[in-house]
């Protein structure tokens, strides 16, 4: 796995563009991401080797346009975590 893995920071669903926010580990290992809202409150939770987010809720809503900050964790030896922000934008 490599030390400095890439996380999307634009994502447009509905766009032409910047169609899919995606996480991927090696494969084997799981990764787990936590999407919050600028508030704080989660709105998004997933654990599995690769993560495609549509830009809904957890429970299938879908989220407004906006600021989302994630917490990614991959579940390797030694434990990588990844912070940082993406904009959800709309079509």
């Amino acid at each position: 796995m490599q030390d400095d893995f890439k996380v999307p920071n634009v994502f447009c669903p509905e766009c032409e563009t910047y169609t899919e926010f995606y996480v991927q580990s090696n494969g084997f290992d799981p990764v787990s991401i936590n999407i919050f809202s600028r508030s704080g409150a989660l709105v998004y939770k997933a654990e599995s080797p690769l993560i495609i987010w549509d830009g809904k809720s957890s429970s299938g809503h879908e989220l407004p346009p906006g600021i989302y900050y994630y917490v990614i964790e991959y579940n390797t030896i030694p434990k990588k975590t990844k912070t940082g922000f993406v904009y959800l934008l709309d079509k």
